[in-house]
């Protein structure tokens, strides 16, 4: 992933935080007809469990 979804996508994409550890993120896009996720990212250690 590079920069440039980010730019052509500035808006659709999110961070989830929990105080200050980075939770998840979503990338999502839109190409002028149709929005997509692109990429989905949970850090291991709330997958599993070891701060919730």
């Amino acid at each position: 992933m590079n920069n440039k979804f980010i730019k052509r996508n500035p808006t659709t994409n999110f961070i989830a935080k929990l105080e200050d550890d980075v939770v998840g993120v979503i990338l999502c896009g839109y190409d002028g007809r149709r929005g997509y996720f692109d990429l989905l990212s949970l850090n291991n250690r709330f997958v599993y469990g070891e701060r919730m």
